[in-house]
This record gives structure tokens, sequence and C-alpha cells, in this order.
């Protein structure tokens, strides 16, 4: 008996203990199922006041990005990421709509959204934009106490104490970029248009600078910002065409502007002349399906001529093009069936479209590119 007892005299120890750990209150115990309502009714409560961003808007919290279309990624890319593609994803919505809030210091950023890791779009909600270096626009937001006027007067104290555009001297040709930038590196035909060759140097006034020995000659340029995005110099007193619907910055070295200007317009005649090769008598044609593929055809005056397209994932220097007795150049490619956008890339530097196929689609910078489809 005395075992009994002591079995007895332990469960009612027990007892009380065990109900004080499963959560015994005043007003009876907490189920499993109340448990679980918990967090349903702490999840509702912040959901009520904020309602869904319908566009990009900075809040206190951070900047909300909003893309609202078909997709099946979407990231935000821009001054404050260094462009990257992959950097910033924004997250589907129950809406349909696509939204990243993310913590950004004061000031003023470009940015785009990238469709599905390779199209670019504005955010068509942004009250403002600024050119993106391709014929198309860059939207811009402003977190903090930024007024608009402050990017233009940070821009002028700097313009007015180094000078406007390049300018050259003894030392050589100093080139000048303004504006808010991780790094800065100079391109042109000096360089064989290099994204990383020539680095600009931050002053203490904020500027990027670079002093550069050149020969005399005439010279376009641009400035390359974080590695991916082109500008031109917007003080340059002469521009041309880029090839990608807009311009590049022009710099002459060692002779007067009107002089150069005259030598590079008679260039082209000169050289057709002394080199038959170069004068182009063919005319364009739309690509022509073969038996040994598909023959691709340039007409214009040029020194190289490559094809890049989504078939060599826009190499820029795998698939150069032959120039024939009439001056036009061409290249035959065997194609899997599909539908592929190309351009041709003309001396390296200058983006075309085959001016003889109709068929196009947008290059999302704002242009087209050339497109051909292989049944």
């Amino acid at each position: 008996m005395k075992p009994l007892l002591q079995l007895a005299m332990i469960a009612a120890l027990l007892i009380p203990t065990v109900g004080c750990a499963g959560g015994w209150r005043e007003g009876g115990p907490v189920t499993l199922a109340t448990a679980a309502s918990a967090p349903k009714a702490a999840a509702a409560a912040p959901g009520t006041p904020i309602s869904p961003a319908k566009t990009t808007s900075a809040t206190a919290e951070g900047v909300t990005f909003v893309y609202t279309g078909p997709a099946k990624s979407v990231n935000v890319a821009g001054e404050f990421n260094a462009w990257s593609t992959s950097a910033d994803a924004l997250a589907k919505q129950a809406d349909g709509s696509w939204r990243l809030v993310k913590v950004l210091p004061a000031g003023r950023y470009a940015y785009k959204f990238v469709i599905d890791g390779s199209e670019w779009k504005a955010d068509a909600g942004a009250p403002e934009g600024v050119d993106d270096g391709f014929g198309g626009k860059n939207s811009l937001v402003a977190v903090g106490t930024v007024p608009a006027t402050a990017v233009p007067a940070a821009a002028a104290a700097p313009m007015a104490a180094g000078g406007t555009g390049a300018t050259s001297t003894a030392e050589g040709t100093t080139f000048r970029y303004i504006g808010a930038a991780t790094s800065v590196n100079l391109a042109g035909d000096f360089n064989a248009w290099s994204t990383s060759a020539d680095a600009l140097v931050k002053q203490a006034d904020g500027t990027w600078a670079i002093t550069k020995k050149l020969a005399a000659g005439r010279y376009a340029y641009k400035f390359v910002i974080d590695g991916g995005t082109w500008k031109e110099d917007p003080a340059a007193k002469e521009t041309v065409d880029d090839g990608f619907g807009g311009k590049n910055a022009i710099m002459v070295v060692g002779a007067s502007h009107d002089a150069a200007a005259a030598t590079a317009t008679a260039t082209p005649s000169a050289a057709a002349a002394t080199n038959p090769s170069r004068a182009v008598s063919g005319k364009a044609k739309a690509p022509q399906f073969t038996a040994a593929g598909v023959v691709f055809t340039f007409a214009g005056t040029a020194n190289t001529v490559a094809l890049s397209g989504d078939f060599n994932n826009w190499a820029t220097n795998a698939d150069f093009m032959k120039q024939g007795a009439d001056g036009t150049w061409t290249l035959t490619k065997k194609l899997a069936a599909g539908s592929y956008g190309y351009k041709f890339l003309v001396n390296g530097n200058s983006w075309k479209t085959d001016e003889a196929n109709p068929a196009s689609k947008d290059d999302g910078f704002g242009g087209k590119n050339s497109l051909i489809t292989i049944k």
C-alpha cells in the first residue's frame, strides 16, 4: 500500500503544474483554434490602412516601385543599384501588379523596369523623366526634400569653375562629366569605344574629369556611367547621330571647327574615289533564304560591318560581313527555326536596322530591331 500512496501524492502535485504550463489564465485556456486565429487578426490590422499603391511613390518607409503589366518577372534597375538587372526584384501582388519597397537616401534617381530579364520599360506613372542616351527616357523618383532645381543648381557651379564640354590645352584634352555616379568612363573613337579604358576621376567639386592626349582630329565620344549607362555631353558644341536614336558628342583637336567639319565631310567621297570597294553601287536587299542559309545584305559606306542579333547573343565581333564588288556587305548564316531580332553594327559603333526588311520589333531602348522568322 505504501507505493500506491506515494504514486497518488506525486499525481496530486503534477496536475496543477501541467495546468499552468498549458496556458491556464483568467477566463480559461488558450485553445489551438484561438492561437491559430491570432496571426489572422494581426495580419488584417496592418493591411487595412495600407491601400495598394497605384504608382511609384516615395514615403517615410521608402520608395514603393510599382509596375502594372503582364510579366513573368520584374526588376527595377537604376542609379541606386548600378543599373543591375537582377539586384532588386519586385513581388507580384494579389491585384496582379508588381511592387518593391526600397529605402534610399535623399536624392533624385533615374530608373527603369526590367521585364522578364531583358525588356527595359520606363515607369508609365512617373511624373518626370530624363533622356536615357538611347533615344528613350529613364523615369525619375525624388526622395526627401530634393527640389527639381537642386540638380541644375549643383551642376552649375562646377561648370562655371571647370569649363563646359571638352577643352584642349597643351597638356591634352580634358573631358568633364557633371552628375551623380559611382564611376564614369570615357568612350569614343580614340579608344575603340571601350567602356573601361579611360576612367574619370572624381574632383573636389563633385565633377568627374580626365585629361587625355589626342592627336589632331575629330572625335565622337560619350560618357559611360556606372559601367552601363551611356550619356552624351550636354555641353558639347557639336553632336552626331549615334545610331541608337541619340547623339554622340564631337570634340575637335588641333584644328578649327569649320576646317575640321569640311575635312570630315570630304573624307567619304575621297575614300570612295581612291578605294572603289567603298563606293556602293549595289542596293540593300531583304534577307534571302537559300539552301546554304540566310543571306543578310547591308548597303552603305563602311569600314567594317558585323551582324548582331538574338542568334549570336548580340555579339559585336562574331559575324563580320564581307564587302562585294558592288560595295554591299553580305553574310550567309545557318539559322534554326524561330524568330530573331537583329541589327547591323557599322564601324564598331553605329547600330543600323535592315532598311530592306519591313519586319521589326521594339529593341527595348525606344528604337527597333529588324526581325526575321525561320519556319
